[in-house]
């Protein structure tokens, strides 16, 4: 019986060059699991960290505007009905901006 070789590939640890452009890359886009990246897997929990972090900053800040929206609106207590009319004053700038090209 033959006896087989395994093999172990232990991921490279990136440059911290390359993980400030992997996550610039991904703040401009974050469509991905960033700690999901190819070739950055030495750096998974670093980056589930970074992800999740980011996305806390970012329903934070989402949460603030929508709350001066609502105040706009004249709605204070009512976030999802803030959220509705800000979605759709979205939609219709996009449709008044296809009108004027």
């Amino acid at each position: 019986m033959a006896h087989g070789k395994v093999s172990f590939h232990i991921p490279a640890a990136r440059t911290a060059v390359e993980l400030d452009e992997l996550k610039r890359s991904w703040n401009e886009d974050p469509c991905w699991d960033i700690e999901e990246t190819e070739g950055f897997e030495a750096h998974r929990s670093e980056l589930l960290n970074y992800r999740l972090e980011r996305e806390k900053i970012n329903r934070a800040k989402y949460e603030r505007e929508l709350k001066i929206d609502a105040e706009r609106y004249g709605i204070p207590d009512n976030l999802k009905l803030a959220a509705y009319i800000r979605n759709l004053e979205i939609r219709l700038a996009k449709l008044e901006d296809n009108d004027s090209n």
